[in-house]
């Protein structure tokens, strides 16, 4: 599976976010974070994230949390256009479906801990383990939880 993460970085003119590449997108191989935050959802079996180190998050309560929605970021990828969806390995079903058609989640980072949200049809050992690398998580001290919002 491949996977796509946008970090929390300067925004273009479509505000969308631009590394120091221009290209807006870097995988997580890259961060010097110990973890982060983000959403994510699983789209024609591909891993489609957008998030940031714990550094950069933002306060939500007693909790940190990556800043954007995901219907805030599947709105801005629509608009992007075809062109740049290829351009950055993401898929061109984006196009054509709403955000809420595909099993998604969040992962907050609690005191103590770290929280990962998601479809329980995303709740399997592989797509758990995929999710936790790409946010760079020990699987094992993350809690898991179903939410309402997070089921389609």
């Amino acid at each position: 599976m491949r996977s796509i993460v946008e970090h929390c970085r300067p925004r273009d003119t479509k505000g969308l976010p631009v590394d120091g590449h221009g290209t807006g997108y870097d995988t997580m191989d890259t961060l010097q974070a110990k973890g982060c935050v983000g959403i994510f959802w699983f789209v024609d079996d591909m891993l489609v994230a957008a998030g940031c180190p714990v550094a950069d998050a933002s306060p939500y309560g007693d909790c940190l949390t990556y800043d954007g929605g995901h219907a805030e970021h599947w709105d801005r990828w629509q608009e992007a256009g075809g062109v740049w969806l290829a351009a950055h390995g993401l898929p061109l079903s984006i196009l054509s479906t709403e955000y809420d058609d595909h099993p998604r989640g969040r992962i907050v980072k609690e005191p103590g801990s770290f929280v990962l949200y998601a479809d329980r049809r995303l709740q399997t050992a592989d797509r758990l383990d995929s999710i936790c690398s790409r946010f760079e998580l020990d699987r094992a001290k993350v809690s898991l939880r179903s939410d309402a919002h997070y089921r389609t």
